[in-house]
């Protein structure tokens, strides 16, 4: 996935144009201005949940790793104890 000064970057400049486009609608009451805005805002919203994603991915590949780090067969019964720091985790949104 891209980098995320990337997305922002593009994102930004999606949102720039779309800003203009709506500017220039309200000047002129253009429909090819408002549909240009539209698909400006759009693309900028596209690239806003892009960037949510792989913040998405990131916490669930941590959480991936703290799962495949627990001992199912742990006999001092840690395992219950671990699971539940691990839900006490996710459902704080700390993960």
């Amino acid at each position: 996935m891209a980098d995320m000064r990337v997305l922002s970057k593009l994102r930004d400049q999606y949102q720039d144009k779309a800003d203009r486009y709506y500017e220039s609608y309200q000047m002129d009451g253009r429909a090819s201005a408002m549909r240009a805005y539209e698909r400006n805002e759009a693309m900028a919203d596209a690239l806003t949940d892009a960037m949510a994603a792989q913040d998405t991915k990131e916490q669930l590949i941590a959480l991936k790793a703290m799962v495949m780090e627990l001992r199912p067969d742990d006999e001092r019964g840690d395992l219950a104890l671990e699971v539940k720091r691990l839900q006490k985790r996710v459902s704080e949104g700390r993960l």
